[in-house]
């Protein structure tokens, strides 16, 4: 199997592979200055001299990432436009992808003012849209996976979307069924070490 994601990327003074098959959720798990941030970037293409993941990469951010003073379905349309879509075609995907994430009743909102959480499931809402095949996500929030939200992670990894995230909590990672890449006080370790954690939290706490 190919992966979607093969990179070599300089953290603390050595270099350490990423890689995310088709359908694999993997976390960088670390404090604040681990090197969370630069696998990321890197992966996304955002680091010179790293090739990053396949085309189709969608990239959540922890801040910002939306555009304002445009709606929430407006958010989700434009990137389907630059890409050749009709109005009429993306109009009705965003629609759809909406209602399938739950935010189907906020389309019509301005994206201004809306809390971490649902600015992050948004910006996943985009991704599925768009047909991303990687997503990259910064600091996952205990949020983006509760309620109603297991049953369209699971979906995404049968249809073979890859996804990297960065967090602080190890068991939000592992209650998605994440292989983790510990950084920092927990030593960093390369994706295909034996040493890798993989597993759920029965109790989903993060």
């Amino acid at each position: 199997m190919s992966l979607l994601l093969d990179i070599a990327v300089p953290v603390d003074g050595r270099r350490l592979r990423v890689t995310v098959a088709p359908g694999e959720r993997v976390a960088v798990v670390g404090p604040a200055g681990s090197g969370k941030a630069t696998i990321l970037r890197a992966a996304a293409g955002l680091v010179r001299g790293i090739a990053g993941g396949p085309e189709r990469v969608a990239y959540v951010f922890q801040e910002g990432g939306l555009i304002s003073t445009a709606t929430i379905r407006a958010n989700l349309t434009l990137p389907m436009l630059f890409a050749g879509l009709s109005a009429e075609e993306a109009d009705l995907r965003a629609r759809a992808t909406l209602d399938a994430t739950g935010l189907g009743s906020l389309g019509n909102e301005l994206a201004s003012g809306l809390t971490a959480s649902v600015r992050q499931r948004v910006q996943l809402a985009r991704a599925m849209a768009i047909g991303a095949r990687l997503y990259v996500v910064e600091e996952l929030l205990p949020e983006s996976r509760g309620a109603g939200w297991a049953a369209w992670w699971d979906t995404r990894s049968e249809e073979g979307v890859g996804v990297l995230f960065s967090t602080s909590h190890r068991r939000l990672a592992e209650s998605l069924g994440a292989r983790v890449i510990a950084l920092g006080d927990a030593q960093a370790v390369a994706p295909d070490a034996g040493s890798l954690t993989q597993g759920r939290d029965a109790d989903g706490d993060a």
